[in-house]
C-alpha cells in the first residue's frame, strides 16, 4: 500500500466524480459531484482525492475554517464501494487531519452524521470524535474531536 492525498484539480476532477458508495448508502453523502462544484464556486472548501498507489479510492472534503475558535469541518469523507472493506477509512483520517492540521491552525475538527448512519458514527466514535449534543439545520448530529 502507498497511500497519498491529492488535490482534486484540472487532472482528476473526472476520477472523483466516478467514485459512488454503495447504493444504500447514498442517502447519507452527497456525490463527489457536488462536493467539487461547492468548492469550485464557493469560499473555503478543499475537495481531495484519496490514492493508493495510482489509484483514487476515496474522497473528502475539508473547509469553512474558523479563525475565532481555530476550527474547521471535515464536510466529506467516502470511500469508493470497490474500495470499501479494506480499511481505507482507518488508514487515510489520521492523514486528512495531519493535514488539516499542517495547514491550518486547528484546535477543533467538527463533522455531521445522517442520525441513521449507525456505522458511521461508530466509526467516528472509534477515532476520537465525540458527540457535541448539537445538530446542524439537516438534523444530522454534530461531532467533533479536539486535536
Amino acid at each position: 500500500m502507498y497511500l497519498r492525498i491529492e488535490q482534486i484539480g484540472a487532472k482528476n476532477w473526472r476520477d472523483a466524480i466516478l467514485l459512488s458508495v454503495a447504493p444504500n448508502q447514498e442517502k447519507f453523502v452527497e456525490p463527489n459531484s457536488e462536493s467539487i462544484l461547492e468548492a469550485t464556486f464557493g469560499e473555503d472548501l478543499y475537495p481531495i482525492g484519496l490514492y493508493d498507489h495510482q489509484d483514487m479510492v476515496g474522497f473528502a472534503l475539508y473547509g469553512f475554517y474558523d479563525h475565532v475558535e481555530q476550527a474547521i469541518w471535515l464536510d466529506r469523507l467516502m470511500i469508493d464501494y470497490h474500495h470499501q472493506r479494506k480499511n481505507y477509512g482507518t488508514l487515510f483520517l489520521p492523514l486528512i487531519i495531519e493535514r488539516i492540521c499542517k495547514e491550518n491552525r486547528v484546535k477543533r475538527i467538527y463533522l455531521s452524521i445522517v442520525p441513521q448512519n449507525l456505522k458511521v458514527e461508530k466509526f467516528y466514535q472509534m477515532h476520537g470524535f465525540k458527540a457535541t449534543g448539537d445538530t446542524d439545520e439537516l438534523g444530522e448530529y454534530i461531532y467533533a474531536l479536539d486535536v
